[in-house]
């Protein structure tokens, strides 16, 4: 798996495209349920799972996964660690994940 930065996402984006394909997509409409909110008891208190599912009915499907962790936020990090994956619909192929802050 190749892990870029997000200097190299911004010099390698094609921006007038990529808004077009996002305008576009919001326009035909993109489902996209409720999150799932699961409360994980610990020890150092209660933390939290978020899974955010969203699909296109013949594009591409996307789940984002956030874990909110209070104590961490308290401290100096204020930010909470989220993963997508993203697949095509048509084959289920998926995408490798990509990691970052919430």
């Amino acid at each position: 798996m190749r892990i870029i930065d997000a200097g190299e996402v911004a010099s390698s984006l094609a921006w007038p495209a990529l808004v077009e394909r996002l305008a576009e997509t919001f326009r035909r409409g993109v489902e996209s349920p409720p999150r799932h909110h699961h409360a994980m008891q610990r020890r150092d208190g209660e933390a939290t799972l978020l899974l955010m599912p969203a699909w296109e009915q013949d594009g591409y499907i996307g789940v984002k996964m956030v874990n909110v962790f209070p104590r961490t936020l308290r401290m100096a990090c204020r930010r909470s660690p989220a993963s997508t994956c993203s697949a095509r619909a048509t084959m289920g192929s998926r995408w490798p994940v990509s990691t970052a802050a919430s």
